[in-house]
C-alpha cells in the first residue's frame, strides 16, 4: 500500500530482487549510523559530554548499535546481502526524496485514515521504519503516533526501537521508559535499551538509568545470545565516561547512605548498576584521563563493594595502557594496595604487568619487589619472569644478583637450552667492562650449556670491548664474527661504528657503513648516528647538520632522538646558543621526540656561557612541566658551572637536592664535590695565611674516602654518560677520576708525602677492581699521569717527569691512533680530533724541559710531535714562544707567534686589562684549535726584542731586525706599542732596561 514512497523505476528495480519486499529503509538507515556500534578505542578528552546527546537529539531516529543489528537479524530485516545490491540506485533515489518524502508520505497516511481505510499492520511498520531516517522533530511526533497506532501484540524489538529514540530527540523520557518498559515484558532483542541508558547516563538521569537497566534484565537471566546493552555507553569519550560512572557511584552511595550493602536482597538494585558502570569504565582502553580522576573512581569502586583480584587488574590494566610516568605510578600505588590487602593473592598475569612497568622505568627496587612477590606468593617466578629478572639486574650491573638469579632458575627448572637465559650472563659483564669475564661467560655457552652463541652475544662481547675503550679488542671479536658462521647484523656494525665515531675516525665509520650493505637489510640510525658524531668529532658541524636534515625523510630502524642531541651538544659545547636554540626549535618542527639527553645539551650550552643559574631554572621548572625526570648527568651539568664561576656553595646544595630526592650520584658528581671541596679548603687556608705544603685539604680527602669506600663496578654499568672520563679507557680512568685532582693540587703546593700516599691509595683502589689483583696491566690514564708530573716537577725530580711523559706517549699511542696504522712511527698516524690529547702532559714535559736548559730537546720533542698529527692548544703555543724567546731564539718565536697566534689576537683593546680582552666574543674561543697569544707571552716576546736590539746596537745593519720586519711584522707591530703597565710581570721581565 506504500509503494508510493518509491518511484516506479524503483520499484521495479527492487523487484528484480527475489524474496525482497520494499523495505529498503532499514538497510538504508543501518549505513546513516552516527554512533558507533563498539567501543572506540581512542577516546578523545576534549569531547563534551553534551555533544553525545546533541548527536543523538538531531540524529536519525535510529539504534546505533550491534543490539539493532541483531534485532533485525532476528525479526527477519534485510541481511547484508541486500545493502549491498540496492545501496547505490536506492540510495541515490531516496536520497532525492528525503526532503519531500516524508511530508507526502504523512499526507497520504493521514488522507487514508481520513477515508476511513484500514492501514495494514506491515505498511505502519515500513512508514515508521522510513520516518526513522528523518532528523526532523516532526517526524520523531510521528513516529510516537505510529507506534501507537500498531497493536500491542504486533509490535516488534525494531518499532519500540525507533519510537523509543523519537522519544528521547524530543525529550519525552517518560514515554520513552513507559515504552521501554512495555517492551521488556514481552519481547527478546534490541528495543532501544542501548541507545536509552546512553541518555540517561550522558545527562545523569540516575533513576531513570538504573530503572531501565532493571526492566532489561529482570527476564533475561537465561538469554544466552543478548546483545550489549552497554553498547552505545562504552562510545563514550574514556574520561568523559569516567566522570559518569564516578556520578553513578557517589548516586548509589548516596542512596543507600546508613544502609548495610551487604544485606540488600540479591537481585536488581542500585548498587549493583554502579558496580557494572564503574567495572565496564574500567575495562575500556583510552587516553586523556588523569591520575586523580582514575583514583576516584577505583576509591568509589572499593566503597561499593570488597575489592577482589579482578578490580585491581582492571584498573592496573588501564593505568599501564597509558604511556607516561604519572599513570605509571598511580599503577604501581594501586599494586602496593592490592599487595596490602590481605584478601588478595596477586596472580601472574598482574605480577608480569607490574614488572614490565618496573623494567620500563628501571627501578631496581621495583623488580626486586615483584620478585619478592612471586617467591612469597607462588614459590618463584616462571622461566620466563626469570629471565627478565636477570635481564633487568644485568643492565644495573649486579653480578652477583644476576648469578644468584640464574642458579636459582637452574636448580628450579634445570639447565637452560634457550640462550636467551643465558645472555644476562655476558650482558652483566659486558656493562660493567669486563672484558674478560665476559669472554669467559662466552666460552660456557658451548661447554657447560651445549648453546652455540647466537649474534646477539657475539654483539655484548663487542660491545664490552668497545666499552671499555679497547678496540683493538673490539676489531679482534668483530674480524671473529666476520669469520664465524654466524651472520652479523645491524647492532654488530653500529657497535663498531660507534666507537670509531668517538674516536674521530670517520674513514673506519664510513668504511663499516660500506661494508653492512652486503650483510644488512636496512640502515639503522644507530649507523647515522655514528656518521653524524664522526663529523662533528672531526669540527665538520654543518655536515653534521646536513645529515640530520637528510635522516628526516628517510625511513630508518630506530629512534632519530640521539642524532639531534648530538647536534645539539656540539652547539653547546661550543657556546652557541643561537645556533643551539635553532636547532631545538628545528627538533619540534620534524616532530623529533626530545628526552633527557635533549635538555642535558641546553643546559650545557649555558653553562658554556657562565649561565649555570639558567640551566639550574630548566632543571627545576622547565624539566617537571614536560614530565623529565632529572638525572645525575643534569645535575653534574650544572655543578661543573657552578664549579667554574666558583661559587662552591651552590654545587653542595645541588648535591644535597640529589640525595634528598633519591637520585643516584655517578663518578662526575663525586668528583666534582671533591674538586668544589678541594677549592674551599684552599680558600679557608689561604684566608688563615696557613696555606703551604704542610696545609691538609680535610673536606676535600673525606669526599674522597667516602666517594672511594662507595665505589662499585656497578657505577660503570649506568646508562648516563660517564661525565669527567673523556677518552681514557672507562676501566681505567673510572678509578683515577676521583684521585686526579686532589694529586694535582697537593703536588702544586709541594705536598709530596700527600701526593705519594694518594697514588698509594689509587694502586690499592684499582687492585678491588681487577681479577685476582692482577696489575700487570695496570696504566695510570694520561690525565693522572698529568697531575703526577705537577708533582715531580715541583720536587725538581727530572727524571720522574720524563718517565711520566713517555708513559703518556705510549697511553696516547693507544687511544690516538688511527684504525689502519699499526705502527706509530710514521708520520701522520694521529686521529685529528685526538691531535690536542697530549697537551696537558706536554705542558708540563715542557717546563722541565726548560727548568734544565734543554731548548734544543724541545724544539726536537714538539718537531716530532707535529709530525705524528699532535697539534698544540694554546697554552703549549704561548709556552713554546715563551721559552724560545727567554732562549734567544727571537726569530723563531716571533715568527711562530705570526703564524700561529697573531691571526686570533683581539689586539690592545683594553691595556689596564689585558685578559678581558681576551674574553670570548664567539664561538670560535670555545674550541681548543683557537689560538692567540698571552700577556705572559706578549711581554716575554717584549723583553726579547729589547735584548736583540742592545745586543745588536753596535751593527750598521741589523740583519736580525730586517727578518723581524719581514716575517712577523704584525707580532713587531704588537710588541713595539704593548702598553707599559705597573704590573709584577713587567716589572719582573722588563726590570732590565
Amino acid at each position: 500500500m506504500l509503494d508510493f514512497l518509491y518511484p516506479a523505476q524503483t520499484r521495479a528495480l527492487i523487484r528484480r530482487f527475489s524474496g525482497v519486499d520494499g523495505n529498503v529503509s532499514i538497510a538504508r538507515h543501518l549505513k546513516q549510523a552516527r554512533v558507533p556500534c563498539s567501543r572506540a578505542y581512542t577516546s578523545d578528552a576534549k569531547t563534551p559530554v553534551a555533544q553525545t546527546t546533541e548527536d543523538l537529539k538531531n540524529s536519525p531516529a535510529t539504534d546505533q548499535t550491534q543490539e539493532t543489528r541483531s534485532a533485525l537479524t532476528s525479526e527477519g530485516a534485510h541481511s547484508d546481502k541486500l545493502t549491498t545490491q540496492v545501496s547505490g540506485e536506492v540510495d541515490k533515489e531516496l536520497a532525492l526524496l528525503e526532503n519531500q518524502g516524508y511530508e507526502e508520505a504523512w499526507r497520504l497516511y493521514q488522507d487514508m485514515r481520513g477515508s476511513g481505510a484500514t492501514v495494514p499492520i506491515t505498511e505502519l511498520t515500513k512508514l515508521l521504519d522510513f520516518f526513522a531516517t528523518s532528523s526532523r522533530k516532526a517526524d520523531a511526533e510521528r513516529s510516537i503516533e505510529l507506534i501507537d497506532q500498531i497493536p500491542l501484540e504486533d509490535r516488534r524489538a525494531i518499532n519500540y526501537n525507533h519510537a523509543i529514540i523519537a522519544a528521547i530527540r524530543l525529550e519525552r523520557i517518560e514515554k520513552a521508559t513507559s515504552l521501554h518498559h512495555e517492551a521488556s515484558l514481552r519481547i527478546q532483542g534490541s528495543y532501544g535499551t542501548s541507545i536509552l541508558l546512553l541518555y540517561t547516563v550522558v545527562n545523569g538521569k540516575w533513576e531513570t538509568a538504573v530503572k531501565t537497566w532493571v526492566d532489561y534484565w529482570q527476564y533475561r537471566q537465561m538469554y544466552f545470545g543478548r546483545p550489549d546493552i552497554w553498547n552505545a555507553v562504552d562510545a563514550v569519550p574514556l574520561p568523559q565516561l569516567m566522570t559518569m560512572a564516578i556520578s553513578a557511584g557517589q548516586y548509589a552511595l548516596s542512596q543507600l547512605q546508613g544502609t548495610d550493602l551487604d544485606g540488600l536482597p540479591a537481585g536488581f538494585k542500585i548498587r549493583d548498576f554502579a558496580i557494572q558502570l564503574i567495572i565496564r569504565t574500567l575495562h575500556a582502553k583510552g587516553s586523556g584521563f588523569n591520575t586523580q580522576q582514575h583514583y576516584q573512581l577505583f576509591t568509589t569502586l572499593s566503597a561499593l563493594k570488597d575489592l577482589d583480584l579482578q578490580d585491581y587488574k582492571l584498573a592496573i590494566n588501564q593505568l599501564l595502557s597509558v604511556e607516561d610516568r604519572a599513570h605509571g605510578r598511580a599503577a604501581i600505588q594501586y599494586y602496593r594496595a592490592l599487595r596490602a590487602n590481605p584478601g588478595v593473592v596477586p596472580d601472574h598475569q598482574i605480577l608480569q604487568a607490574i614488572l614490565g612497568k618496573y623494567r620500563q622505568v628501571h627501578s631496581v627496587f621495583g623488580t626486586r619487589l615483584v620478585l619478592s612477590d612471586y617467591r612469597n606468593y607462588h614459590g618463584g617466578p616462571p622461566v620466563k619472569a626469570y629471565r627478565e629478572f636477570t635481564y633487568e639486574e644485568a643492565h644495573q650491573g649486579d653480578a652477583d644478583a644476576v648469578h644468584g638469579l640464574f642458579n636459582e632458575r637452574c636448580s628450579r627448572f634445570g639447565t637452560p637450552t634457550d640462550v636467551r637465559d643465558v645472555r644476562p650472563l655476558l650482558i652483566v659483564h659486558s656493562r660493567r667492562a669486563e672484558t674478560h669475564e665476559v669472554c669467559k661467560q662466552f666460552d660456557r655457552l658451548s661447554q657447560d650449556f651445549g648453546i652455540e652463541p647466537d649474534v646477539h652475544c657475539w654483539n655484548i662481547v663487542i660491545a664490552a670491548y668497545a666499552r671499555s675503550g679497547d678496540v683493538e679488542g673490539a676489531l679482534d671479536w668483530f674480524t671473529k664474527l666476520l669469520d664465524s658462521k654466524v651472520r652479523p647484523d645491524s647492532y654488530s656494525f653500529g657497535t663498531m661504528m660507534n666507537m670509531y665515531a668517538n674516536r674521530g675516525d670517520l674513514e673506519a665509520v664510513e668504511e663499516l657503513l660500506e661494508q653492512s650493505k652486503s650483510v644488512v637489510d636496512k640502515m639503522t640510525t644507530a649507523m647515522v648516528d655514528s656518521l653524524v658524531l664522526s663529523h662533528i668529532r672531526n669540527d665538520s658541524i654543518e655536515e653534521a647538520e646536513k645529515l640530520v636534515e637528510a635522516a628526516v625523510d628517510i625511513d630508518l630502524q630506530g629512534s632519530k632522538t640521539r642524532m639531534w642531541n648530538y647536534l645539539l651538544t656540539a652547539y653547546a659545547f661550543r657556546g652557541d646558543i643561537e645556533n643551539l636554540a635553532r636547532v631545538h626549535t628545528r627538533i619540534k618542527e620534524v616532530g623529533i621526540a626530545r628526552d633527557s639527553m635533549s635538555y642535558v645539551a641546553v643546559m650545557q650550552g649555558l653553562v658554556v656561557r657562565r649561565r649555570p643559574d639558567d640551566a639550574e631554572k630548566i632543571l627545576k621548572v622547565v624539566m617537571p612541566k614536560k614530565g623529565i625526570q632529572a638525572t645525575a648527568t643534569h645535575y653534574a651539568v650544572i655543578m661543573g658551572g657552578y664549579l667554574m664561576i666558583k661559587q662552591y656553595h651552590k654545587v653542595f646544595s645541588l648535591y644535597r637536592r640529589m640525595v634528598e630526592r633519591n637520585v643516584k650520584t655517578l663518578l662526575s658528581n663525586e668528583t666534582l664535590m671533591i674538586k668544589s671541596a678541594a677549592e674551599v679548603d684552599r680558600y679557608e687556608l689561604q684566608e688563615q695565611g696557613t696555606l703551604d705544603e704542610e696545609s691538609e685539604l680535610h673536606q676535600a680527602e673525606a669526599m674522597l674516602e667516602q666517594a672511594v669506600s662507595n665505589m662499585d663496578p656497578m657505577d660503570i654499568s649506568a646508562r648516563e654518560p660517564l661525565m669527567g672520563v673523556g677518552v681514557e679507557r672507562l676501566d681505567e680512568a673510572f678509578v683515577s677520576t676521583h684521585f686526579d685532582y686532589l694529586i694535582f693540587v697537593y703536588g702544586r703546593q709541594k705536598a709530596f708525602d700527600k701526593v705519594s700516599a694518594l697514588y698509594d691509595k689509587y694502586i690499592e683502589t684499582v687492585k678491588r677492581f681487577k681479577p685476582d689483583n692482577d696489575l700487570s696491566r695496570v696504566s695510570p690514564p694520561t690525565s693522572m699521569l698529568s697531575a703526577l708530573m705537577v708533582a715531580h716537577l715541583q720536587q725538581e725530580d727530572y727524571e720522574s717527569v720524563e718517565r711520566c711523559w713517555h708513559l703518556a706517549q705510549e697511553k696516547s699511542a693507544q687511544l690516538a691512533r688511527r684504525a689502519k696504522v699499526s705502527d706509530t712511527s710514521e708520520p701522520g698516524w694521529v686521529l685529528p680530533p685526538r691531535r690536542f690529547l697530549l697537551n696537558p702532559p706536554l705542558l708540563h714535559y715542557m717546563k722541565a724541559l726548560d727548568a734544565q736548559g734543554k731548548v734544543e730537546q724541545l724544539t726536537t720533542t714538539i718537531t716530532d710531535f707535529h709530525s705524528s698529527g699532535y697539534a698544540l692548544d694554546n697554552s703549549t703555543w704561548n709556552l713554546y714562544i715563551e721559552i724560545l724567546a727567554r732562549a734567544r731564539q727571537v726569530l723563531q718565536a716571533f715568527c711562530l707567534c705570526e703564524q700561529h697566534l697573531m691571526p686570533g689576537w683581539p689586539g690592545w683593546l683594553y691595556p689596564w686589562d689585558y685578559h678581558a680582552s681576551q674574553k670570548p666574543r664567539s664561538v670560535r674561543f670555545f674550541h681548543l684549535a683557537h689560538l692567540s697569544p698571552y700577556y705572559e707571552t706578549m711581554v716575554n716576546l717584549a723583553a726579547a726584542f729589547v735584548d736583540m736590539r742592545i745586543r745588536n746596537a753596535h751593527l750598521v745593519k741589523d740583519r736580525e731586525m730586517d727578518d723581524l720586519h719581514r716575517e712577523a711584522p704584525r707580532t713587531l707591530a704588537a710588541v713595539t706599542s704593548m702598553p707599559r703597565r705597573n704590573d709584577h710581570l713587567q716589572a719582573s721581565v722588563l726590570k732590565r732596561w
